[in-house]
């Protein structure tokens, strides 16, 4: 939520900014910059920190599901190629449908 904060809240300030020095008013939109620079450490703090610590969880979540499903799949190769000759009717329950598992994933 707070991504969606700071991506529409700087392009209004800028956009108040130019409409600001468009209709001549020179002293409101340098009290925009003088109220923005001041504001610059909260800018850091509550803007630019969240957005980068969002994108770091977010590599962070997808690395740690993409080693995930490696895993599952190597464990499924490793199970599947030890019955790769076994005849359906001899394998548990549970390797049948891991095999149709595998099947319809690369399939």
């Amino acid at each position: 939520m707070i991504v969606i904060l700071c991506c529409t809240l700087f392009p209004l300030v800028a956009l108040a900014f130019l409409v600001g020095l468009l209709l001549g008013n020179i002293d409101g939109a340098m009290a925009l910059v003088y109220f923005n620079l001041m504001a610059w450490p909260l800018v850091l703090i509550f803007w630019v920190l969240p957005i980068i610590l969002f994108f770091v969880f977010r590599f962070i979540q997808k690395k740690t599901y993409s080693d995930e499903v490696i895993q599952i799949n190597q464990l499924i190769y490793e199970e599947l190629r030890v019955r790769k000759y076994i005849a359906d009717e001899d394998l548990t329950e549970e390797a049948r449908e891991l095999k149709a598992l595998y099947k319809r994933i690369w399939d």
